[in-house]
């Protein structure tokens, strides 16, 4: 009887430690618009998920398990997906749309005097094929070094889009869990990189602005940990890294409760 407890207990073991696994939480306050808010951040290897509150102050959340990432709105109820050979089938479907587009036969049964006025703002809302739009860098620049949130920390800052936000960051050895939360993030950054390099193909892409923070901790080699956004000197919103601890992750925690739509049925 005892060995029988024995063995029922290492098969227990061996069952709960297959699906619980180390791997790390962020905890990060948000202020923005007089409202304070802490979301969290889960990795467990090469998984990565993100919570983000909408406007009903619910929280969804992003999924990455480093070739697809999900998005789940808990308002409406509904999970979509996109992998990496997703955008390329669509960026592929809206050329071929494009292609096919016939600008004349549209205009046949316009009024011969209205033809001309018609047909220049259709080609505003239905750009020909250009060339490649080009993506370009955010304009960042280190202004100095300094203790902040209690990490040593170098402090840039970051212009765009009539917006100056200060960022500071720290080595990713200095927050526990750094290189497992270090090596998620540079996979999704590599994922939103060939995002945007497909999507710089399609019909009337405009020069665009790699601003997003993942593609920016690349560029400054560290975790950014905590920001201040001005617009016209005023501070509209900011965030900091409260806690980052190293917890047993279950793989359950990246699912989404709803299923998942097919991009390409949306087209």
């Amino acid at each position: 009887m005892k060995n029988l407890i024995f063995v029922l207990l290492a098969l227990f073991l061996l069952q709960t430690t297959s699906y619980a696994k180390n791997g790390v939480e962020l905890q990060i306050e948000v202020k923005e618009d007089a409202e304070t808010d802490v979301t969290k951040m889960v990795v467990l290897d090469n998984h990565l998920k993100m919570e983000i509150m909408n406007d009903s102050n619910a929280k969804d959340f992003v999924t990455f398990d480093g070739q697809k990432m999900c998005t789940v709105d808990n308002n409406k109820k509904e999970c979509n997906c996109m992998k990496k050979e997703d955008i390329k089938k669509m960026a592929a479907e809206i050329n071929k749309q494009f292609a096919a587009f016939d600008m004349e036969e549209m205009l046949k049964d316009v009024p011969p005097a209205q033809r001309e006025m018609v047909r220049q703002q259709m080609e505003k809302m239905m750009p020909k094929q250009a060339a490649s739009a080009k993506v370009s860098k955010p304009d960042l620049k280190k202004i100095g070094n300094e203790k902040f949130n209690n990490y040593p920390s170098r402090k840039y800052l970051l212009k765009g889009s009539g917006e100056e936000t200060y960022l500071w960051v720290t080595d990713w050895g200095n927050i526990s869990g750094g290189k497992e939360v270090s090596n998620a993030f540079i996979s999704l950054g590599n994922f939103f990189d060939e995002m945007l390099e497909i999507t710089s193909q399609l019909p009337g892409a405009q020069q665009r602005e790699q601003d997003n923070f993942i593609s920016i901790m690349d560029d400054v080699n560290g975790v950014i940990h905590s920001s201040k956004a001005y617009e016209n000197g005023k501070l509209v919103s900011e965030s900091r890294l409260l806690k980052s601890i190293k917890r047993d992750v279950n793989l359950s925690e990246f699912k989404s409760p709803y299923s998942c739509k097919d991009p390409l049925s949306q087209l």
